[in-house]
């Protein structure tokens, strides 16, 4: 099974509405994640997190930076949090893991 994607726009606009602090979301996600058992390791296995300079979304009506791809699905004004709740059942899933039922999407 292929590894999440996660794109986290670093173009200016996403950057200095919150992107800069998308960049933390590995270190975050181990914060979130730790009651559900979830080690750095794992995370390597079945995310790839990665900036990129620029999606091209600014300009899509209703959406607001910072915006996050998480493969290939656009997300815009993300935080952390709605990211590690968005993905979650997906590693779970990838992990082998039965995914929690109040947060499955």
């Amino acid at each position: 099974m292929e590894p999440i994607s996660i794109e986290i726009c670093t173009g200016t606009a996403c950057f200095v509405m919150g992107g800069a602090d998308l960049l933390l979301l590995n270190d975050e996600l181990l914060r979130i994640w730790a009651p559900h058992d979830i080690s750095q390791k794992e995370i390597d296995k079945v995310l790839v997190i990665k900036g990129k300079t620029c999606t091209g979304h600014c300009r899509v009506p209703g959406m607001r930076p910072p915006f996050v791809l998480i493969d290939d699905v656009l997300i815009g004004e993300a935080t952390i949090s709605m990211i590690a709740e968005v993905v979650l059942p997906g590693v779970q899933k990838r992990l082998g893991r039965t995914p929690d039922k109040e947060r499955s999407c």
